[in-house]
C-alpha cells in the first residue's frame, strides 16, 4: 500500500488568534479523499458530487439552491462540467470549502519533492519587509451594541424578501384502481387555489441559531427586529436563515470597512522561524515549490527577484517573476500561508507579492500586491473586495498597497511609486 504524506501550515483566524504548527500526517492513499474530504484536483473538469457535498455542508446550503446558484450564474453545464471561470467562481465565493489539503500538497512520502531555492544574498534587502508581514496582528472592532443595533435595523429593512415562505401546493386527483395498477386521472396542481405555510423554526429557535451563527446577543437581534417593523412572525425557516445569515455577514463586514470601523494592533514580537527562516531568524536556502506556485517554467526569473526557479499560479504571476525592473531592489512573491492578515468576517489574507523600491533619494520603500485575474474592480466578488479592503486598512505609508488586475502593468505600478 502506497502511502503519502500530506503538509499544511494552521491559518490564524482573527476570531482566535492563534497561530498552529505546520503538521506532518501519513495516511493510505485510498484514504486520502475520505480524510481530507475536499478536491484533490489544481484544474477540475467537472464538479462532483463530492465538492457538491463538502459545499453544502460548510455553508449549511440545501443541495437544490446550491445549484440553481450554480446555473444562474453559468458555472456548470448539465453535465456538471465547469464553463470558463466556473471553478474560479466556486472558489472566490465558497473559499472555506476549500481550506485545506489540495492536490499540490499531496506527495508520495518516498518520492523527492520539488523545491525552489532562495538567492540567499538578497534576504538582506527585503529582511525589513519580511518581518513586517510576519507580526502577528489582531483586529480591534470600533463598533458598539447602539452602532450595531442600528446596522441590523438597517440590514433587516432592506431583507424583508428574504424572509421566505416554503409552501406546498395542493394537488387534485381522481384515482382508479383496475386489477393490481393504480391509475391517476384528471389530476391538477392547485397553485392558485390554497398552499400551506411551512415555518421549519420556532421564534426562540430561530433567534438561538440567528444569533449563534453572528455571535451577536439575541436582545439586540429582537430590539432590531422590533424596530425594523418587519411582520416576520411566519417566516422563520432554514432558508431564510441561511440567506440573512450571510447576506448580514457581507453586508457588516462592507460597513465596518467603508466606516473604518477596525484598526489592527500588533499583538507579538515573536517573528522567526517563518516560512523563509530559521527560529534563529537566519534564511533558509531553499523551500517546497508548492509554497510559491503550482505550475513551474524553465524561463528565467528576474535577476531582483528572491528566487531561482520560476513556480507560479497564474500568467499575471508569470509575468511579474520575469520582470526586470530598474526601481526594484528586491521582490518576492509571498509563500502561501505564511502571512496572515485577519479580515472581519474571521478569516484571514495572504496577498502575492512584495517588492523593495529604490528611490531617486537613495530611500526606499515597501510594496505589497495582491493580483487579481479580472479586468477591473467592479468584477471582483465582495468576498474578494473586502479582502483587499482590510489589506489597505492595514498597511500604512511604511507599506504601500496594490491591486494588480489583467491589464494593469507592474512595471507602471512600480514606477508611480517611485514617483511619489
Amino acid at each position: 500500500m502506497e502511502k503519502y504524506e500530506l503538509n499544511w501550515l494552521g491559518k490564524e483566524f482573527a476570531k482566535k488568534q492563534i497561530e498552529s504548527p505546520v503538521q506532518t500526517i501519513l495516511v493510505e492513499d485510498k484514504e486520502i479523499n475520505k480524510k481530507s474530504g475536499i478536491l484533490i484536483d489544481d484544474e477540475p473538469k467537472v464538479l462532483t458530487e463530492q465538492v457538491i457535498k463538502k459545499i453544502c455542508e460548510v455553508y449549511k446550503m440545501p443541495k437544490e439552491d446550491f445549484l440553481i446558484l450554480l446555473d444562474n450564474n453559468k458555472v456548470i453545464n448539465r453535465l456538471n462540467e465547469f464553463l470558463p471561470n466556473g471553478f474560479e467562481f466556486l472558489k472566490q465565493n465558497f473559499p472555506q470549502a476549500f481550506e485545506g489539503v489540495q492536490h499540490s500538497k499531496i506527495h508520495k512520502a518516498n518520492e523527492k519533492k520539488n523545491i525552489i531555492t532562495i538567492k540567499t544574498e538578497k534576504y538582506e534587502a527585503i529582511k525589513e519587509l519580511w518581518e513586517k508581514l510576519n507580526e502577528k496582528i489582531l483586529i480591534n472592532y470600533k463598533i458598539n451594541e447602539q452602532d450595531l443595533k442600528e446596522l441590523l435595523v438597517e440590514f433587516f429593512k432592506n431583507q424583508e424578501e428574504n424572509f421566505s415562505l416554503n409552501k406546498i401546493n395542493e394537488k387534485i386527483a381522481k384515482i382508479e384502481v383496475k386489477g393490481s395498477k393504480v391509475i391517476e386521472k384528471d389530476s391538477q396542481v392547485a397553485f392558485n387555489r390554497k398552499a400551506y405555510d411551512i415555518t421549519d423554526l420556532k421564534f426562540n429557535d430561530f433567534l438561538k441559531q440567528f444569533s449563534e451563527e453572528l455571535n451577536i446577543s439575541a436582545k439586540i437581534l429582537i430590539q432590531a427586529i422590533k424596530e425594523a417593523n418587519i411582520d416576520a412572525s411566519k417566516y422563520f425557516n432554514q432558508v431564510a436563515l441561511r440567506i440573512l445569515t450571510e447576506n448580514f455577514i457581507l453586508f457588516l463586514s462592507k460597513e465596518i470597512v467603508e466606516k473604518k470601523l477596525i484598526t489592527y494592533k500588533k499583538t507579538s514580537d515573536n517573528i522567526h522561524p517563518t516560512k523563509l527562516t530559521d527560529a534563529e531568524g537566519n534564511i533558509l536556502n531553499e523551500i517546497p515549490s508548492y509554497d510559491i506556485g503550482t505550475n513551474f517554467s524553465k524561463e528565467k526569473t528576474a535577476d531582483s527577484y528572491l528566487f531561482n526557479e520560476l513556480y507560479f499560479d497564474s500568467d499575471l504571476e508569470k509575468i511579474n517573476i520575469k520582470e526586470e525592473i530598474e526601481e526594484v531592489k528586491a521582490f518576492f512573491k509571498i509563500p502561501k500561508n505564511s502571512v496572515c492578515i485577519p479580515i472581519v468576517d474571521g478569516r484571514t489574507y495572504s496577498p502575492d507579492f512584495a517588492y523593495v523600491i529604490k528611490m531617486p533619494d537613495g530611500e526606499k520603500k515597501y510594496l505589497v500586491v495582491e493580483t487579481k485575474s479580472c479586468l477591473k474592480e467592479e468584477n471582483l466578488a465582495k468576498e474578494e473586495k473586502i479582502k483587499i479592503d482590510c489589506a489597505q486598512l492595514l498597511f500604512d505609508d511604511f507599506i504601500k498597497f496594490e491591486t494588480q488586475f489583467e491589464n494593469d502593468s507592474i512595471i507602471s505600478i512600480v514606477e508611480s511609486l517611485a514617483k511619489e
